[in-house]
C-alpha cells in the first residue's frame, strides 16, 4: 500500500486515500471529508487506482511520471464456472461500480411467490415480494454500494407452485447473514458469462435445524408501554413526530434509505393502529427539508385510500401533513 491509494474502511463505510504509511503496519489516510486519521493497514481495503493528486509547490525540473494502469481489486474474472444454486440471491455490479443490482435466481421447476426482508432496527423490512417465474432471473432492485450492509440479516420467504399439476414442494424461510466486508474484498464478485457481468452469488437452502420463527431472536424487542387501564378521556386525534432522532437512539450510523425507511415503517405502523381504533386523524410531523419524506408519507396515506390535509400553520409550520382516518 503506497500514498495515493484509494481505500475502503473495513469496519464502516467509507472511502479514503493514503496520505503516508508509517511504521508498525500502519498508515495515515484521509477521507473524503478531508479529515485525517491513522488506521492499522489491516482496517483498510485497496478499492484500485491513484486518488487526483492536488498541485504540488512549484520544484526544478519534475520528472515526468508513466501512469500506472488502473488496477481491479474487487472484482476477478472467473476461470471456470461451476454449477449454480438452484435458488440464489445474485448482486450484480453496475457497469460505472456505484451501484449493485440484487436479482433472484429461479432455478427450480417451479414458479415461486418471493419475500425478501432485509434488517431493520427492531425487526425486518420489505425488499421485494412477488412472483418469479421457472428459471427466471428476476431483478428485484437496485442499492448503493454504501447501503449493502442492510442485508447483514436477509430472510427469504419461498413458496412454490405451478398452474398446471405439479408435484408438491414444501415451501420455506432462510436466514441469510451477509457480511459487510464481503462486498468489497477482493475476489467477492467474479465474471459470470452465464448471469452476465461481475455477480456475487449467495445460495438460498432451506434451514436444517433452525425454526424461521427465531427470526425476531435477532432483534432487540421494543419496550411497548401498556396503555392506562382507565383513561380519562377517549383520543380520537393523535401526533406523530416523525424525526428520525425520536425514532432511533442511534441514528448517525444509519443511511438516508435506512432512516427513511424507518419513518415509513413508523407511519404506516400508526395508520394501521388508527384503523382498528375510533381515531379520527394523525397528525405527521416531518419538518420540511427536502420535502421526500413529506411526499413518501401523503404516497403512503393514499395507498390506503385516505385523504391529507396540510397541518396547523401556526403550530407546526409547512412541516406537517395531517391524516383523516375516514376512507369515505
Amino acid at each position: 500500500m503506497q500514498p495515493g491509494d484509494r481505500v475502503r474502511f473495513l469496519d464502516h463505510v467509507g472511502e479514503a486515500v493514503v496520505v503516508r504509511v508509517l511504521a508498525g503496519g500502519r498508515a495515515v489516510v484521509e477521507d473524503e471529508f478531508g479529515i485525517e486519521a491513522e488506521y492499522a493497514l489491516r482496517e483498510l481495503v485497496p478499492i484500485g487506482g491513484k486518488a487526483p493528486q492536488q498541485p504540488a509547490q512549484p520544484v526544478a525540473q519534475p520528472k515526468a511520471t508513466k501512469p500506472e494502469p488502473a488496477k481491479e481489486t474487487i472484482a476477478r474474472p472467473m476461470e471456470k464456472e461451476g454449477p449454480l444454486p438452484e435458488l440464489a440471491l445474485v448482486f450484480r455490479l453496475e457497469e460505472n461500480g456505484d451501484g449493485v443490482e440484487l436479482h433472484f435466481r429461479n432455478g427450480s421447476e417451479h414458479d415461486m411467490l418471493l419475500h425478501v426482508g432485509a434488517k431493520e432496527e427492531t425487526g425486518l423490512f420489505s425488499v421485494f415480494r412477488g412472483e418469479v417465474r421457472e428459471g427466471e432471473m428476476k431483478y428485484l432492485r437496485s442499492f448503493r454500494r454504501q447501503d449493502v450492509d442492510i442485508f447483514g440479516l436477509t430472510a427469504v420467504d419461498c413458496i412454490f407452485f405451478k398452474e398446471s399439476d405439479y408435484q408438491h414442494r414444501e415451501a420455506f424461510s432462510a436466514l441469510l447473514k451477509l457480511k459487510s466486508t464481503r462486498f468489497v474484498k477482493e475476489g467477492s464478485f467474479v465474471r459470470s458469462n452465464t448471469l452476465g457481468g461481475m455477480v456475487l452469488v449467495v445460495a438460498v437452502e432451506p434451514p436444517k435445524s433452525r425454526s424461521v420463527a427465531q427470526l425476531t431472536d435477532h432483534f432487540p424487542r421494543p419496550v411497548i408501554k401498556p396503555l392506562s387501564k382507565k383513561p380519562e378521556a377517549p383520543v380520537f386525534d393523535i401526533e406523530v413526530d416523525l424525526h428520525i432522532e425520536k425514532l432511533v437512539t442511534d441514528h448517525c450510523s444509519l443511511s438516508d434509505f435506512e432512516m427513511l425507511t424507518c419513518q415509513l415503517r413508523c407511519a404506516s405502523d400508526h395508520i394501521d393502529r388508527g384503523l382498528r381504533s375510533d381515531l379520527l386523524s394523525i397528525t405527521f410531523i416531518h419538518g420540511v427539508g427536502s420535502g421526500r419524506l413529506r411526499d413518501e408519507v401523503r404516497k403512503l396515506a393514499a395507498e390506503y385510500g385516505l385523504r391529507c390535509e396540510e397541518g396547523d400553520f401556526r403550530r407546526y409550520g409547512a412541516g406537517a401533513t395531517v391524516v383523516l382516518m375516514d376512507r369515505g
